[in-house]
């Protein structure tokens, strides 16, 4: 399609207004909405409002709840070809690890060192936490469920079905039982129903 001259001057000139607005401004869900659409071709748009999302949510004036509305309509409205979704998710990450490391930048060297103990103590107490959830599904397996025989097709790790069924689907071994003792998974077992205790 030919353009004139002018146009193509209005047209830059009114990109360059954009830029200069999502460079100043946090973006908002409406203007998400907006721009999506109508602009998903332009490279250096979807590229300066990756960026701006991404850095005034680290700033804290996006919301959570309107990023989760703004990185949804992104996903269903994102062009494969240009990817805006992966790149705006790649510069919230960025932003927040940047914003992370300047409030530690901040702090004393004794405070710093004072919520470095107190992170490592939280990660080791969430890590307590899911090995004692571990140590209780395991022990709440009845004994002839738990053992593995020595013709087994089961993956390293897993000593029963049972326990491929709760590590990946989430169940209690109850559930995870009543699942076993199912006919139709028994056929497709090939073996037998298990008899109820």
């Amino acid at each position: 399609m030919y353009k004139s001259r002018a146009s193509r001057e209005l047209i830059a000139a009114s990109e360059e207004t954009l830029t200069d607005c999502l460079y100043h401004n946090p973006v908002t869900l409406a203007d998400v909405e907006a721009l999506i659409p109508a602009l998903s071709r332009n490279y250096k748009l979807l590229n300066r409002l990756s960026t701006n999302i991404g850095l005034y949510h680290a700033r804290r004036h996006i919301p959570p709840p309107a990023l989760e509305s703004m990185l949804t309509h992104i996903f269903t409205h994102d062009d494969y070809k240009y990817s805006l979704f992966p790149r705006t998710t790649a510069q919230i990450e960025r932003f927040e690890h940047e914003h992370a490391e300047y409030q530690l930048r901040l702090l004393t060297p004794l405070q710093r060192k004072s919520k470095q103990k107190d992170e490592a103590f939280q990660r080791r107490k969430a890590a307590a936490k899911v090995h004692r959830a571990a140590d209780h599904i395991r022990m709440s397996i009845p004994p002839r469920y738990g053992t593995k025989s020595a013709h087994s097709f089961l993956p390293d790790g897993c000593s029963s079905i049972a326990n491929i069924i709760t590590e990946v689907d989430g169940m209690k071994w109850t559930q995870a039982l009543h699942v076993i003792r199912a006919p139709w998974y028994m056929l497709m077992l090939n073996r037998a129903p298990i008899q109820c205790c």
